[in-house]
């Protein structure tokens, strides 16, 4: 058996101990071919949507004789939200590796009984760690290229390069980060084991966040000092030749670090460990005491907050997201002026759609904060319904939390009108907490039936979040569109968006009567 085929057991391996651990439910599956095949969908969505994205504007080129594509290719717009797309789809298929097959390599352990010698067993590491990423690398660099060839210009291909390897740099650092901690167990403390798990899982969403907010504005730098800065510089590489050198430069170095990075993190992932992995480090000498608060209810809020502001709890995108939301508040105070009403209107809303995906999210992490806890919580006497209204609270406050700068902003422009839309838009996550209630019900129904496959359709399940806070959205702009009425608009929303939470409501209360 070759070195690749060898890594694509392991990799099979791997991700079902990723996803079902001993790890992430504490049981593993019935139905383990459910497991891989639903990776194995996850990466194809994602090579699809990469390529996509990547070829559409020159298919709509060839199809209607239209000249400007390769100004599209050059745009910062565009090639910010390109590298955006890659940095996110790479680090969500690669992430879940970084803790979970630390603790206990199985299959490691078997190769070794059969005679592998430690040489073999890093390469099928390495290959393993290439096998998670493969489809959508393969694809979003081959459709690059394509590209770049012709069009001639080397803009995609570097941009989509230094995207894919940038997204792989989080969790390779995250992988030798906690193997380097559970090696040095009796020496290091649980703050620096909490600090690399963050900064792991923090600054691709930050460099990502970043790039989303440059392409809303990318004049907000100004060329001269773009083109010195890595990643950013990439949009001038045609029209500066320090741009050029930078981004060659640039990719160069990502490549040096990510081999280096994972010749390392996969001759780590299946060495024999200490028991309970770098988890137990997290939580020793913490046992669980119970929720010491009054009723159960309020009990799980505190929970939920907890767990948002730990390592477990996607920190990362809670910083990034702060970052961005701070970008919205200086963006709309500088360029609300001198705007017709539509166009005010508008705009407003393009500011605040963000700050409601950003909140949108937020009930996502909760729940799988629930979900490492499963056996747990399927014993606590709450219902669904009653964890889902927990998370309301949460999900109103922190949306008007970031709210609340941009209707200060409003008010100081003297722009009374466009404030309703901005409160009204609270029905966007309220209709998102709910879908994350039902994809919870079916991730549990699926975990009881011996199978966790939905569980890591994390792609899958952003699509149907993102879609859930988006149709209020839609509606308020096409009644704004249809009817010229900030009053009529308003309405749209929010009535569009109680119903879709009425729909969802019963959705939930029919899955958990089923269940």
């Amino acid at each position: 058996m070759n070195p690749w085929e060898l890594g694509d057991l392991v990799y099979r391996e791997l991700i079902v101990q990723a996803i079902t651990q001993v790890r992430r439910t504490g049981a593993r599956p019935i139905r383990v071919d459910r497991v891989v095949g639903g990776y194995g969908v996850i990466k194809a969505v994602a090579s699809i949507i990469i390529a996509a994205y990547l070829a559409a504007p020159l298919i709509i080129a060839l199809t209607t004789h239209w000249g400007g594509v390769v100004g599209i290719y050059r745009s910062p717009p565009y090639e910010y939200m390109i590298m955006y797309l890659a940095i996110l789809m790479t680090y969500m298929l690669l992430s879940p590796i970084i803790t979970s097959v630390m603790g206990h390599p199985v299959i490691g352990d078997l190769l070794r009984t059969l005679g592998l010698d430690e040489g073999s067993i890093r390469l099928a590491a390495t290959m393993a760690v290439i096998r998670a990423v493969d489809a959508p690398l393969i694809s979003s660099l081959t459709t690059a290229m394509v590209i770049a060839a012709v069009i001639h210009t080397p803009a995609p291909a570097l941009v989509t390069a230094q995207a894919v390897l940038l997204g792989l740099v989080g969790p390779l650092v995250g992988i030798v980060a906690l193997d380097t901690v559970v090696r040095r167990r009796g020496s290091v403390s649980t703050f620096l084991t909490r600090s690399l798990v963050v900064a792991a899982n923090s600054i691709p969403w930050v460099i990502a966040l970043t790039l989303l907010m440059l392409s809303e504005d990318p004049g907000i730098i100004s060329p001269g000092i773009a083109q010195y800065i890595p990643l950013i510089s990439d949009p001038l590489i045609m029209s500066h030749p320090m741009a050029l050198l930078n981004s060659v430069t640039t990719t160069a170095v990502l490549t040096a670090i990510d081999s280096y990075l994972l010749i390392n993190a996969g001759s780590r992932l299946l060495m024999p460990r200490l028991p309970g992995g770098p988890e137990s480090l997290i939580t020793v000498n913490k046992p669980f005491r119970g929720f010491r608060f009054r009723g159960p209810f309020m009990g799980l809020v505190r929970y939920y907050m907890r767990q948002l502001l730990s390592a477990r709890g996607s920190l990362g995108m809670v910083v990034g997201g702060a970052l961005m939301a701070v970008f919205l508040y200086v963006s709309l105070a500088t360029s609300m002026r001198g705007l017709t009403q539509f166009e005010l209107i508008i705009g407003v809303m393009a500011y605040a759609a963000p700050l409601a995906f950003i909140t949108s999210f937020l009930p996502v992490m909760m729940y799988n904060a629930e979900y490492s806890a499963l056996p747990i919580i399927l014993t606590v006497p709450v219902t669904p319904i009653r964890r889902m209204m927990a998370k309301v609270p949460m999900v109103l406050t922190a949306y008007y939390a970031l709210a609340a700068p941009m209707v200060v902003i409003l008010a100081a422009l003297h722009h009374p009108s466009a404030i309703p839309p901005v409160l009204a838009l609270a029905v966007s996550p309220l209709a998102s907490t709910v879908m994350s209630a039902v994809i919870f019900q079916l991730e549990v129904r699926d975990y009881l039936n011996g199978s966790q496959a939905l569980a890591i359709l994390n792609l899958v399940n952003t699509l149907l979040i993102i879609t859930a806070a988006s149709i209020p959205i839609i509606a308020f702009i096409t009644a704004q569109v249809l009817t010229m009425n900030i009053t009529y608009s308003t309405m749209a929303l929010a009535v569009t968006g109680a119903a879709e939470t009425a729909v969802l409501s019963l959705a939930l209360i029919g899955l958990v009567r089923a269940g």
